[in-house]
């Protein structure tokens, strides 16, 4: 083997590495934008405008009011002695989260954990897509406390099933497949 033909083999074997660890590079960053553009926290304004949406739930029990899921239309009057007994949100979009082949558990407590995403949330190593949990004043079921699971933040390409089909409940929410746009809020990548 020539001179020039080592050159060319190893120059070759440099060049693929270099290849690769660009590759690995954009994925990690790649990886980066879609958890911007589908932050548990935008996911919270879709979920808001996906219960007042023509459609949605429209409920307005306690447990969604105090998470601000229910916006008062002039329609609905102002009367605060009319709340619904049973959150209707919760059984709503559990349906849909099913639908779209992620799962959900509900926790007995909020425990400390030692992982933390970029939002401050807590990382649970619950093989579940969401992990609720109840608070003093609501029960898990009302979806007003969660996060996501390992079977989503363990993700490490956006090709991954559970991103994929994230990615796919967020179009919903947004009512992208219905002609209806979500609102100016509902991305966290603009600010």
């Amino acid at each position: 083997m020539s001179g020039v033909d080592r050159l060319a083999l190893v120059s070759k074997v440099l060049l693929d590495q270099r290849f690769l660890e660009l590759k690995r590079e954009n994925e990690r960053l790649t990886l980066r934008l879609f958890w911007i553009d589908h932050s548990i926290n935008t996911l919270k304004h879709l979920t808001n405008y996906a219960n007042n949406k023509p459609g949605g739930p429209r409920c307005h029990c306690c447990c969604c009011v105090r998470a601000k899921r229910y916006r008062p239309s002039i329609l609905d009057g102002y009367d605060d002695e009319i709340v619904h007994e049973a959150c209707t949100f919760g059984p709503w979009f559990e349906k849909i989260v099913q639908e779209h082949g992620l799962s959900f558990a509900a926790s007995g407590a909020c425990v400390s954990f030692e992982k933390m995403d970029r939002e401050c949330y807590p990382m649970p190593d619950d093989d579940v897509h969401f992990l609720l949990f109840p608070t003093h004043n609501a029960p898990a079921t009302s979806w007003c406390t969660w996060v996501y699971g390992a079977k989503l933040w363990k993700a490490q390409t956006t090709q991954d099933p559970g991103l994929l089909q994230l990615s796919v409940l967020f179009k919903t929410l947004s009512g992208e497949g219905d002609g209806v746009v979500g609102g100016p809020h509902d991305s966290d990548s603009d600010s």
